[in-house]
């Protein structure tokens, strides 16, 4: 196997909604890197010169708060699904502290002036 394509939420979209979600602050935790790979700005810059433009930062917010109530939706969707008995999958159940997390990084980024002016 050289490699493996997910599909699973394939879509057509603003590019910058996989940067976004790539860069989900749910998936790195305190850490400043992305996925606990690599930090943002460096990242962008790898971007930019891979692809020839660097999305606005503006833009990059607006999916990052998208995509962390996307997030919160899904995992509420996916607690709903084990309540009613339709899976009964442990992890189901377990999506539930990732609204807790996805709610308070939205506050965070509110309180700390990143988005909502």
């Amino acid at each position: 196997i050289s490699g493996v394509l997910d599909w699973e939420t394939a879509h057509f979209s603003d590019p910058v909604a996989d940067i976004a979600w790539f860069a989900q602050r749910t998936s790195r935790g305190r850490s400043p890197l992305l996925c606990k790979l690599i930090e943002l700005e460096p990242f962008l810059d790898e971007y930019e010169r891979a692809g020839g433009w660097r999305p606005s930062p503006d833009t990059l917010t607006w999916w990052s708060v998208q995509s962390l109530v996307k997030t919160a939706v899904g995992c509420l969707q996916a607690v709903d699904v084990y309540k009613r008995g339709d899976r009964d999958e442990l992890r189901y159940s377990n999506m539930a502290h990732s609204v807790y997390y996805s709610l308070g990084w939205l506050t965070k980024m509110l309180r700390d002036g990143e988005w909502g002016h």
